[in-house]
């Protein structure tokens, strides 16, 4: 079971990744700021919807965090796990 750490929502650079992301579960989407998210980080699954060259570019992740980039997201979704809400980042 992974255990995310939104706690390290930074990049190399000391960013913060982008001040909310997306969570789908039971094909419902809405959106999580980064305070609830850090909350509920044992409920989530963090997706880093990243091209591989961004991620190339900066590897810098959610820990735990899963790399599927945007445009292979629907084809992998069935992989992905289904018992905690998925929350997609890309920055």
């Amino acid at each position: 079971m992974l255990a995310p750490d939104p706690e390290r929502m930074t990049n190399r650079k000391g960013n913060r990744f982008g001040g909310v992301a997306m969570v789908q579960k039971r094909s419902q989407i809405s959106r999580i700021g980064i305070e609830d998210a850090k909350r509920r980080r044992k409920e989530l699954v963090f997706v880093d919807a990243r091209s591989a060259t961004s991620l190339a570019r900066d590897p810098s992740q959610v820990s735990g965090a899963i790399h599927v980039p945007l445009k292979e997201l629907d084809k992998q979704i069935k992989l992905l796990p289904h018992d905690r809400a998925l929350v997609t980042y890309c920055s």
